[in-house]
């Protein structure tokens, strides 16, 4: 499949055409195969971070005009602990009227998953603990 990839990417360069983009997007750049990181086929590398306070008021203003100050502050506080991207947001506010509501609440879940990821570490590092404690 590689092999392929490289051959599609590769043969798509024509002499008439000075440039060629291609928009390649991943969340795991570490496990890309060091044959496309070559240059003459990755040549630039932008990092998107998550989404933060000041990017999500620009999209509400960008989709909307206005802020719903009522649920910005809990907005803020928590998109300062969680990882969503602007797709994710932008997504939100575009299902519904009452997209600040939709986003506080996807927000909320996200937070939700977090929350428990972060319990069930605790607990299975307490877990392994106990195990070494046990025999010792």
């Amino acid at each position: 499949m590689l092999l392929r990839l490289l051959q599609f990417i590769d043969g798509l360069w024509l002499p008439r055409i000075n440039e060629l983009i291609i928009v390649v997007t991943t969340s795991k750049n570490e496990m890309l195969d060091p044959a496309l990181l070559v240059p003459g086929r990755m040549d630039m590398h932008i990092h998107m971070p998550y989404c933060t306070f000041p990017a999500f008021k620009r999209l509400a203003r960008r989709y909307f005009g206005f802020y719903d100050l009522k649920l910005f502050e809990e907005i803020q506080g928590i998109l300062e602990t969680v990882e969503v991207t602007h797709a994710e947001i932008v997504r939100e506010l575009t299902k519904s009227p009452d997209s600040f509501q939709g986003v506080a609440e996807f927000l909320r879940e996200k937070k939700l998953e977090k929350d428990e990821k972060l319990r069930l570490q605790r607990n299975q590092r307490g877990e392994e603990e106990h195990q070494e404690e046990r025999f010792l």
